[in-house]
């Protein structure tokens, strides 16, 4: 009796508020092998963030949500999970971008661009390491 109260302690541990999924799939988006995927979640059920590191190169593509379920940014990181590199995207809640900037080794590094609420341009400016 015992041992089955401390399974039920154990699955309620693993399912709390972070579940993190393991596996060797292909990514449908990219078409990439994906090493390792982890999720998070809102109160609500939606999801919060949704990462991926790439079988490949080691790299992370973070995805991070609304409570309503829309995109509110995209970055991508090394293979530590530490420095952004590429090019990270943030969203409005309507959808439409924020800004997109670029990374290089966790620097900022070429165009960054800052969106007007309705998604046109408002700024650009460039960064150089």
């Amino acid at each position: 009796m015992k041992s089955y109260y401390v399974h039920i302690l154990i699955i309620i541990f693993v399912l709390g508020f972070k579940q993190r999924f393991y596996s060797q799939t292909k990514d449908s988006l990219n078409n990439i092998q994906v090493l390792y995927t982890d999720t998070e979640y809102h109160s609500n059920g939606n999801i919060y963030k949704a990462g991926k590191q790439n079988f490949k190169d080691s790299t992370w593509t973070l995805s991070y949500y609304y409570r309503n379920g829309s995109i509110q940014a995209i970055e991508y990181l090394n293979k530590s999970g530490i420095d952004r590199i590429g090019k990270y995207k943030v969203f409005n809640d309507n959808g439409k971008l924020a800004f997109v900037l670029s990374n290089k080794n966790g620097n900022l590094n070429g165009p960054f661009i800052e969106y007007y609420y309705d998604g046109t341009i408002k700024k650009i400016r460039k960064f150089s390491k």
